[in-house]
């Protein structure tokens, strides 16, 4: 199992789950901030100063799995356990009607990110050349799942090999989201702002290291000009973009421009924010 008290705590303002005196000196607060290079993980600490520098870590599914017991064990009620509620908000007890001197409410979703909401930067990644047989080791390409083996395992060093490889590796990931999550690979002069440097960037590592030809004259990719404009189309509204062809010498070359923060993993920290 990943060690979650190695990886630091993403840059951002924590999220406060707070349950008293709120707005106050002492407000009463539980803290989660997203750990870098984890998916769906947490540094869990206390709003009050005296907490600082004292924080857990845990997962998603820990938590989840927290939250549900103790909800339970303390008699609270959870959404799943209410009974069914009128369209008017009247709750309607299990028994029969409607009752009218009580109304529920319930907390507004957080907005989905979509292509017509997305608003971000760009981390480009790469450029990777390599053999097709170390591109099509898919393990060495997934993050590490929570659940390890047991370490006397026989093929518990495979899975550490595997883990290892994704988290400080340059392979490309098979989701390229999941770039976010490795350390160490995003930099400052590979990150923007402006779309016309992330497609540029990626004309470049086209250029100098272009596809092969095919002997009998047919086109065996897409024209540069088409990927490019593909690219300055889909980039905009947070769609990842990916390159990858046979070079001349038939080694494989891969490129990504990511999305951050990313459609499909909204939830991860941005490893490196422009600036």
């Amino acid at each position: 199992m990943q060690n979650l008290y190695e990886l630091p705590a993403a840059d951002t303002p924590a999220r406060k789950w707070c349950g008293g005196n709120l707005g106050g000196d002492n407000e009463t607060c539980l803290t989660t901030v997203p750990l870098v290079a984890a998916m769906d993980a947490f540094a869990v600490g206390d709003s009050k100063s005296e907490g600082r520098g004292h924080e857990l870590r845990m997962t998603g599914a820990e938590l989840d799995a927290f939250a549900i017991e103790w909800a339970r064990n303390r008699s609270l009620a959870l959404w799943a356990d209410r009974p069914p509620v009128h369209p008017t908000g009247r709750p309607r007890t299990r028994d029969g009607p409607f009752r009218k001197d009580t109304m529920t409410t319930t907390t507004p979703e957080r907005p989905r990110l979509t292509s017509q909401t997305w608003a971000g930067h760009w981390h480009a990644f790469g450029p990777w050349l390599g053999s097709p047989e170390a591109y099509f080791k898919e393990g060495n390409r997934r993050p590490a799942h929570v659940i390890q083996p047991d370490p006397t395992a026989t093929h518990a060093d495979r899975y550490r090999e595997a883990g290892s490889e994704f988290a400080t590796g340059n392979l490309p990931p098979l989701m390229t989201g999941h770039w976010l999550l490795k350390r160490g690979q995003a930099a400052r002069d590979r990150t923007w702002t402006d779309v016309g440097e992330a497609t540029e960037w990626l004309r470049h590592q086209y250029v100098s290291s272009p596809p092969f030809e095919r002997t009998d004259g047919l086109q065996a990719y897409a024209s540069l000009t088409a990927k490019t404009q593909y690219a300055r189309n889909v980039l905009p509204r947070g769609v990842d973009v990916c390159w990858v062809h046979y070079t001349q010498s038939r080694a494989l070359l891969a490129v990504q421009v990511v999305c951050c923060p990313n459609l499909h993993h909204s939830d991860l920290a941005c490893p490196l924010p422009p600036g």
